[in-house]
């Protein structure tokens, strides 16, 4: 009981330091006091992981997760000690610790309990009465809405196993997450991908373990492809695979907005261009910044320099280096084809699939930021790698998701 008021506690904050971060990139707040909240329920939340977690966390056998979790903290380390102003501390104690300490969320989805305390949550209050959240992203930020639903393109997942009255939710939820937010192109792309895992349920008996073990290497592929497709034959995917001459226009308030633009060529560009030495191997730090001549004085903190982007795989680039990125592609790929292998239900087996999209999405966006987007995305992590829910067949799956029968055992997996 005691955890899970403070995990109460936790999501409440995460559900706060959103609706801020968005409100306050319209301006409508001074920044500096939303930042310093945001720091502060951080921290507690540090305090509560790693008073739950601790002896989760030192009895695990997840080696990788291990070794990701030291590489940030060596990032961290590093970044303390490379710092020289104001914008470098505030940047890795207000910002960059914040998304280091996420993988810890990983243990709390290890335990089932936790999950279904979290599904409940969501369900019967969240997605029921964030719709009060559209009028306020009305006067503020569009995408406040969308952004808060975010969860929804995990939690679709549990669509065929939910009564009528959720299932409608979930569609509604979803609707209003496209309709508020248009030109919000990561949802629409979630979403997508979430409905096509939700219609295999439905063609399951059609679908092996081969099959679903062929997607999964495929899309661990995708992003090399276009990286040998831009390399070697002057392929760029933000211009030939998704831009186009011919505009495509979508309204949001007073303002237009082209779906179909390159909003991402550049940052790759000036991140790389940034990037020497050494710093290809092992990133730049906690601290790491890179020279923006796009967005010149206003994008960054001093004269164009800014610490980060809005593409997650050059973050970790641009922090942890090749290192980092090698680390990050195998703690994904081994967690989530475990889980497929293991799994004897569609709902393990598609969510690990559904995280395993994030790679080549990361390629793509993927803000990496203390957010409800990688609570999730952890939280899941650890709930397909519980050995007891792997076991689970579908139709006990769906007493577990109803709370009609569950176990609360815990059981962890060595990769």
């Amino acid at each position: 009981m005691m955890q899970q008021r403070g995990l109460f506690w936790v999501v409440v904050g995460l559900i706060a330091v959103d609706i801020l971060r968005y409100i306050g990139m319209d301006g409508s707040l001074q920044g500096s006091n939303a930042t310093y909240f945001s720091a502060i329920v951080v921290y507690l939340s540090f305090y509560w992981l790693v008073n739950s977690q601790f002896q989760a966390f030192k009895f695990s056998r997840e080696n990788i997760l291990k070794i990701w979790l030291f590489i940030l903290t060596f990032a961290i380390g590093s970044g303390i000690i490379l710092s020289n102003d104001y914008w470098d501390y505030k940047q890795l104690f207000l910002n960059v610790l914040g998304f280091s300490i996420t993988p810890l969320f990983y243990f709390v989805g290890n335990n089932k309990s936790n999950f279904f305390y979290i599904n409940n949550l969501f369900f019967k209050w969240i997605f029921t009465f964030g719709v009060f959240l559209i009028p306020l992203g009305i006067v503020t930020n569009y995408e406040l809405y969308a952004r808060i639903m975010i969860p929804v393109t995990f939690l679709l997942l549990l669509f065929p196993y939910v009564s009528l009255k959720y299932k409608t939710l979930l569609l509604a939820v979803s609707f209003l997450s496209v309709v508020t937010a248009p030109d919000f192109r990561s949802i629409q792309i979630k979403l997508s991908i979430a409905v096509l895992f939700v219609l295999g349920y439905y063609f399951r008996k059609f679908i092996n373990k081969k099959i679903l073990l062929l997607i999964h290497s495929t899309i661990f592929i995708i992003p090399f492809f276009f990286i040998v497709g831009a390399v070697y034959f002057d392929y760029n995917f933000f211009k030939d695979g998704v831009s186009s001459e011919e505009e495509y226009i979508v309204n949001v308030g007073e303002n237009e907005s082209n779906l179909r633009a390159d909003t991402r060529t550049f940052l790759y560009v000036e991140v790389i261009a940034d990037l020497e030495g050494y710093e290809w191997l092992i990133g730049k730090s906690a601290i790491g910044s890179y020279q923006s001549s796009f967005y010149g004085h206003g994008g960054g903190d001093d004269n164009g320099k800014r610490f980060g982007c809005e593409v997650g795989i050059l973050n970790i680039l641009l922090r942890n280096g090749i290192i980092g990125v090698f680390i990050y592609l195998i703690l994904l790929y081994r967690i989530t084809r475990s889980a497929i292998k293991c799994s004897q239900n569609y709902l393990i087996s598609s969510i690990a699939l559904l995280l395993a999209f994030r790679w080549p999405l990361t390629f793509i966006e993927e803000f990496t930021q203390y957010d409800l987007n990688f609570f999730f995305f952890w939280v899941l992590l650890g709930l397909i790698s519980n050995r007891s829910m792997q076991l689970l067949k579908d139709k006990e799956v769906s007493l577990f998701i109803e709370n009609k029968s569950y176990h609360i055992n815990s059981y962890y997996v060595k990769y």
